[in-house]
């Protein structure tokens, strides 16, 4: 008797051999899975099973749930510049490609030009040089990426995330959201790009509290306290979700934030191709 597996496999084979072009992303979809192998997951939850196919491997957990840094440790030396005008490049891309309509878009690209900000702060820019005073003190700009060769050290508080640091800079000027078709949506986008925080984001108490600025966008100056535990931005981070909830639904909301997620994530893993 087939295994579960093994019929879903034989399923996926038939499929490509019924569809007409390769072209068609379905096409390419089935055969990535077929050539990388993959999971399944069955879930019953509405009464009725299905099953979800994910490639295998594809996706390290940590990068899903937000719960480290690694990935800004790839030993790039991007700068914070750089990459946020890559990021808001390449959400842009996707957002026409996906033929979104211009405000989500454009709020898209206002988002991934500001999700990254927050780490600015000393403590964080001190772990992308590997601790050394020495290169910190001699960075001309911000980074994004840790310097190449740089060991890892940790000098980030345990448990506090650099999108809420940005979250709190991006709303310290009124300007900076001007742009914005939806400044809820744009902070929302911000405080969760990593998947945390949705609705209510665990602040921690800052027992060294630093003082973020940041200038690089249009010459607008934002600046923040790192110690952001006696403020409403949780409170109000939780109120944000549930008003988009009722203008872009569960799913829409969701999609949107998926989108600068993985713009991010490509983005960086372009960078980490092209370093030396």
């Amino acid at each position: 008797m087939q295994s579960q597996r093994d019929r879903i496999r034989d399923w996926l084979k038939l499929l490509v051999s019924e569809l007409e072009s390769e072209k068609d992303w379905l096409y390419k979809v089935v055969k990535k899975l077929l050539e990388d192998g993959f999971e399944v997951e069955e879930n019953s939850s509405s009464g009725v099973p299905y099953y979800i196919l994910c490639q295998r491997a594809a996706v390290d957990q940590a990068t899903m749930d937000g719960s480290d840094e690694s990935n800004s440790l790839l030993g790039t030396g991007t700068t914070l510049k750089s990459h946020l005008e890559g990021v808001e490049k390449r959400v842009g891309r996707y957002a026409d490609a996906l033929r979104l309509p211009r405000e989500p878009a454009d709020d898209l690209r206002l988002a991934g030009r500001l999700h990254d900000i927050g780490k600015v702060d000393p403590r964080f820019q001190e772990q992308l040089v590997g601790g050394d005073p020495v290169e910190l003190e001699m960075l001309e700009e911000p980074l994004a990426k840790s310097q190449p060769g740089s060991r890892r050290v940790s000098r980030y508080p345990e448990g506090m995330r650099h999108e809420i640091g940005s979250l709190a800079l991006a709303m310290s000027n009124d300007a900076v959201l001007s742009e914005a078709h939806d400044p809820d949506l744009v902070l929302h986008l911000i405080g969760t790009h990593h998947g945390y925080g949705r609705p209510l984001p665990q602040i921690r108490k800052d027992e060294t509290p630093q003082k973020l600025e940041y200038d690089g966008y249009n010459g607008h100056v934002m600046t923040a306290d790192s110690d952001l535990i006696d403020t409403s931005l949780p409170l109000d981070m939780a109120d944000r979700f549930w008003q988009l909830v009722d203008k872009y639904g569960y799913y829409g909301l969701a999609w949107l934030e998926t989108i600068l997620r993985l713009a991010d994530h490509r983005e960086s893993e372009a960078e980490s191709e092209a370093a030396p």
